[in-house]
């Protein structure tokens, strides 16, 4: 139970022996019991008491059995017949750590071969190459300083190219790993503090109601900075504001003004257009007319045979106005050929000759000819006329319902073995970054197999390392070779 309640570890097993070594290393200098576990072991003084001798060996025991209560069921065979902390300890050191050029050969090749990967922080990083030469050094190889800091070069993104090719300009006595680690480190911080201000405006606004309210703000004032007066065509304000315009002679009476015709001018919104009054003045009348034909704004009140009062306001296309009132305004239809709306005689209206079957089809969304022939005998339309003929060829119909042949399937696969041949690819960069700092995966796909491995990117130059990871592991599992690769040129 006293065990139990000092030792809050793991134990043991096939797969946590360097956290275990960690672990029980600290457990030991806790209890004060790690002399008993050096290389070797401690000797008692000659004059030594039978009560320190009790103590020695009382302590020697404890720590034997704080190594062995700290190892899992299944590894215990390893320290049954050992009866020193000392031999246990090398015991299992000799089981984990076995000092041998074939081991010593794996650690190397691990060593030269660890990345920098789109998941690693620098800190991560630097970390795994630091542990990579202690379990060199354990094995009994050290590795030398310089060369745990070229190490730490290598695998570095393209991202880092310009300080990687500082840093290999400093002296010997300044090439170190403490030193490169130091300068890499701060280089990473300085990237994630700048990546992290970049991607602050490009939250979406579902996590910010402010964002979405300061960015209507601003556009609202660079649409007014780039407006242009009707008046006197300055831009950087409009006509109500133009001084130009209030100085201007006083507009003249209604009996003075001619009828208004209305013509059509450019709006920056699309669903409304603007209506001017022509008279003898320079002063124009000017109507704002609805295109949904349900509203129509005057700004002169003589205008209006009847007027009623209103308290009210409306959405215009530069803002809201209020409304005055409403009423009814007459309005005379110049006698000019080019209208669309023209009186004739005595006429009702005025309805252009133009009205055959060609028009009628498109009208009703094309449908067939003897559907529009249907809806024309049977008088249920109103206006449709007995319409004859056929419609000889429509560009529209013959676009629409044209459909593009299908890719051929492919009734088996081309290739005889795997990695003969891999496609891969970059997706586009996504609008929200992951938790992670992703915002880019690669996609690489065996054509034999359809096996897929999928990479997550914080940059797009990163594939490259993670194509060469790819490959290693591949080969290595399936001992074959790439033969071929496809892609987009993109990637």
């Amino acid at each position: 139970m006293a065990f139990a309640e000092s030792c809050n570890f793991e134990k043991m097993n096939n797969n946590n022996y360097k956290q275990w070594k960690f672990n029980i290393k600290m457990q030991l200098l806790n209890l004060g019991l790690i002399e008993f576990v050096n290389k070797q072991e401690p000797v008692l003084d000659a004059e030594a008491t039978k009560a320190d001798k009790q103590n020695f060996e009382l302590r020697k025991a404890k720590a034997l059995s704080t190594i062995c209560l700290s190892i899992d069921e299944n590894l215990k065979s390893i320290v049954y017949n050992i009866d020193s902390p000392v031999a246990a300890s090398q015991e299992i050191e000799n089981v984990f750590e076995p000092r041998s050029r074939a081991r010593i050969g794996t650690l190397r090749t691990k060593f030269l071969n660890i990345l920098f990967l789109p998941s690693d922080t620098m800190s991560s990083y630097i970390g795994k190459i630091s542990q990579a030469a202690k379990d060199l050094e354990n094995a009994g190889k050290v590795i030398p300083d310089d060369e745990i800091a070229y190490q730490m070069l290598a695998k570095l993104p393209r991202s880092y190219d310009n300080l990687v090719m500082q840093l290999y300009q400093l002296d010997d006595v300044n090439f170190t790993s403490l030193n490169i680690q130091k300068s890499l480190l701060a280089e990473y911080d300085r990237v994630t503090v700048r990546e992290k201000s970049e991607a602050r405006p490009k939250e979406p606004a579902v996590f910010s109601i402010e964002s979405d309210v300061s960015r209507k703000k601003n556009s609202t004032k660079e649409f007014k900075e780039r407006r242009k007066c009707f008046f006197c065509g300055t831009v950087g304000h409009i006509r109500k504001n133009c001084w130009k315009f209030k100085n201007a002679n006083k507009m003249p009476t209604h009996q003075q003004r001619k009828p208004p015709t209305f013509k059509q001018d450019e709006l920056s919104n699309p669903a409304v257009f603007y209506a001017s009054a022509y008279c003898t003045q320079s002063m124009d009348i000017e109507f704002v007319i609805d295109s949904a034909a349900t509203e129509h704004f005057v700004n002169d009140i003589n205008l209006f045979t009847n007027f009623q009062k209103l308290s009210s306001s409306a959405s215009m296309a530069e803002g809201t106005t209020n409304i005055l009132g409403k009423g009814d305004v007459s309005l005379e239809i110049m006698d000019n050929s080019a209208n669309v709306i023209k009186m004739q005689n005595d006429s009702a209206a005025y309805i252009s000759d133009k009205d055959g079957i060609e028009l009628w089809h498109a009208r009703f969304g094309h449908l067939n000819m003897q559907g529009l022939k249907d809806f024309s005998k049977s008088n249920n339309v109103y206006g449709l006329e007995n319409l004859k003929g056929n419609v000889d060829k429509c560009d529209t119909c013959c676009l629409t319902k044209s459909s593009r042949a299908s890719f051929p399937n492919i009734d088996k696969i081309r290739t005889q073995h795997v990695l003969e041949l891999v496609h891969m690819d970059i997706w586009r960069p996504a609008p929200v970054k992951s938790l992670g700092g992703a915002e880019y995966f690669y996609s690489i796909i065996d054509d034999y197999s359809r096996y897929a491995v999928v990479y997550f990117l914080k940059h797009k130059n990163e594939a490259f390392e993670c194509f060469k990871a790819y490959k290693q592991a591949m080969e290595r599992l399936t001992n074959r070779k790439i033969k071929r690769v496809r892609s987009d040129n993109g990637t």
